[in-house]
């Protein structure tokens, strides 16, 4: 079903149908070399890999993910690898076996997430009297000049998310007065 029918970009151009998509993929491999040492002994080495991967792509537009339950265009590429050897030497005689060897192994996790908020209102400094978002300003010092009303909590530094909307509590940490850096901190349980 397409959402985006009759929806336009803010380059006023037609959005294109949502088309987001995922892949999963593992790779296993764990060859064993064995080798006689005597009539009673034999050697085995054994190596091995697992990489599990993860990817959820998001629309090649953008603003095809933006509808009525999401404001955001999300992508992620996550993977989890094993990797590690084990060598051992079995010894049997008679009755008696004995075994002794050793171990090693790792694990590797990468995650890699991307977000790309769509929807012009979910940050607007300005609003409107009814108190509703208002697109098309990026700084609250325009919003009294063009007879609206700056939203509470909203710094003078647009790029900054209000702290209720990003479930979140935001810090401005200035280095220089021209650079912003944002730093979140999520509550305990997210």
């Amino acid at each position: 079903m397409n959402l985006n029918l009759g929806v336009t970009g803010p380059d006023g151009a037609p959005v294109a149908p949502t088309d987001q998509r995922s892949k999963i993929g593992t790779f296993n491999i764990a060859p064993t070399w064995t080798h006689t040492l005597s009539p009673n002994a034999v050697f085995n080495l054994t190596a091995f890999v697992r990489r599990d991967a993860y990817d959820y792509y998001p629309s090649s537009d953008p603003f095809a993910d933006f509808g009525p339950i999401q404001q955001e265009t999300v992508g992620q590429n996550r993977s989890l690898t094993n990797a590690g050897a084990t060598t051992y030497v079995t010894y049997t005689k008679g009755i008696h076996n004995i075994k002794a060897g050793i171990m090693y192994e790792q694990t590797f996790l990468n995650e890699n997430d991307q977000l790309g908020i769509v929807d012009p209102t979910l940050n607007a400094p300005c609003i409107d009297a009814a108190g509703n978002p208002l697109p098309g300003f990026n700084n609250p010092v325009q919003c009294p000049s063009a007879g609206n009303f700056t939203q509470p909590g909203i710094s003078s530094f647009p790029q900054l998310l209000r702290p209720d909307q990003a479930h979140a509590v935001v810090r401005l940490q200035l280095s220089q007065p021209i650079q912003h850096f944002l730093h979140i901190q999520w509550p305990h349980g997210c």
